[in-house]
């Protein structure tokens, strides 16, 4: 039997990943933490944050379970819409709140001229207090970038080449080598503010993020291709290369890079080999993940008008969070899921 086939701690990484985000911008949302900066910007002094780490975790996660997933579909078509159902539902309901109840708290009218947005999976558009810019939703950013992983696992499948492992393994290096070069510090402020026209930025997004995130991505969808492989690496190096990403967190060129090959390495035997107890059972069928991604920065702007110390504060957006997280899931996740369980005869053996 192919163990890497088998549930293990992915729900339960899943969310302290989506925690994880949500303390990050915890700070910046409370406006009096120490110089507004998370745990790891105050430890490594160089802007990386707790939250760009669980994204980039994420991306790695969903590569091996979307390439996963692609291998269980009947065809392309049923695997493109059980992807449809699984992001476009909470995501346009998590909008809609976003875009219309935060500019309220301000009392502002909501902007419905940005409805539009929903269909390329772009975040609400912030708005202005004075001189302070208001993000109703800020981690939406990145569902556009995932959904565009979506279609190119569905580009590869429908030319025949998500099969041939190495040429992907090579391609995903390639595209990891330009991402290395882009974190060189007189190139990085170069291409991080660089934008492509709108049609093209909107089609393919920004350079800087779509290096990043089709790194992560593709070495996570070659995991999943070289599963076997990867299932023979000792623990003992798996957990070595861990420490060495942690140690490379302290010189910013080479933080994210590192922490996709040594730290991504951690995580794939964290998540499918590692004994992780009772945690296994945490949100694996009850997946309140994405829930609490979507609403934690929206939330956490509402405890905000409340004045809580910071610990309370974190707390309260956190717990409620998880809550909304769970609404989603009962209201609006889950009756999407069992669509997508009818377009093939069988459920994929993970989470997808």
């Amino acid at each position: 039997m192919d163990k890497t086939r088998q549930p293990n701690n992915i729900g339960f990484l899943r969310l302290v990943f989506a925690s994880g985000v949500i303390l990050t911008h915890a700070h910046e949302q409370w406006g009096q933490a120490p110089a507004g900066r998370d745990l790891l910007q105050t430890m490594t002094g160089n802007g990386l944050t707790v939250a760009a780490l669980c994204v980039d975790a994420f991306f790695l996660i969903s590569g091996y379970l979307i390439v996963q997933s692609m291998h269980h579909s009947r065809d392309i078509g049923s695997y493109f819409v059980k992807r449809v159902l699984r992001i476009f539902p909470g995501f346009l309901v998590a909008f809609l709140l976003s875009a219309l109840l935060v500019p309220l708290l301000y009392g502002l009218a909501p902007d419905l001229g940005q409805i539009w947005r929903i269909a390329i999976l772009q975040r609400p558009e912030p708005f202005a207090i004075g001189a302070t810019i208001v993000e109703p939703n800020s981690p939406m950013w990145t569902i556009s970038y995932e959904f565009r992983c979506y279609v190119l696992v569905a580009l590869l499948a429908a030319f025949g080449q998500l099969e041939r492992r190495t040429m992907l393994l090579k391609a995903t290096a390639i595209v990891f080598a330009l991402f290395c070069f882009c974190n060189i510090p007189a190139v990085y402020w170069r291409v991080e503010q660089f934008r492509f026209l709108p049609l093209v930025d909107m089609t393919l997004g920004a350079p800087y993020p779509a290096l990043r995130f089709l790194s992560a991505f593709g070495f996570g969808g070659c995991a999943y291709l070289y599963r076997a492989e990867l299932q023979a690496v000792s623990s003992r190096f798996c957990i070595i290369a861990g420490i060495i990403a942690l140690a490379a967190l302290f010189y910013r060129p080479i933080a994210q890079p590192a922490a996709m090959l040594g730290g991504g390495l951690l995580l794939y035997w964290a998540a499918f080999r590692a004994n992780f107890g009772p945690l296994q059972r945490i949100n694996d069928r009850f997946d309140i993940s994405y829930g609490t991604y979507l609403y934690g920065y929206p939330l956490g702007i509402v405890w905000s008008f409340a004045a809580l110390p910071f610990p309370i504060y974190v707390g309260a957006t956190l717990l409620s969070a998880w809550a909304m997280g769970a609404l989603s899931w009962m209201l609006i996740e889950r009756p999407a899921q069992r669509w997508k369980s009818r377009l093939d005869g069988k459920a994929p053996a993970l989470p997808a």
